[in-house]
C-alpha cells in the first residue's frame, strides 16, 4: 500500500520487482495476491512475499536458523 514500483511488473498474475515506500524503504516483492504478504529482512535487502500459509512459511524459516 502506497508503493512505487521503481523495476518490475505488476497485475493480472503478480507483483515481482523492486518497490519503494515511505515505511519500508526500498524493498524487492515476490507477490501473486495482496493478502498474506510477510516480510523478510536481511542485512542487506528486505523482501515482500507472499505465501499460502504465513504462518507455517515463517514457523519453517524460524527453525531453518
Amino acid at each position: 500500500m502506497g508503493s512505487l514500483r521503481t523495476w518490475g511488473i505488476g497485475g493480472f498474475l503478480g507483483y515481482i520487482g523492486y518497490f519503494k515506500n515511505i515505511i519500508l524503504g526500498n524493498y524487492k516483492t515476490y507477490a501473486t495476491h495482496s493478502k498474506n504478504a510477510v516480510l523478510i529482512e536481511t542485512d542487506q535487502q528486505k523482501y515482500i512475499v507472499t505465501p499460502d500459509d504465513p504462518a507455517e512459511f515463517i514457523d519453517t524459516l524460524n527453525h531453518e536458523k
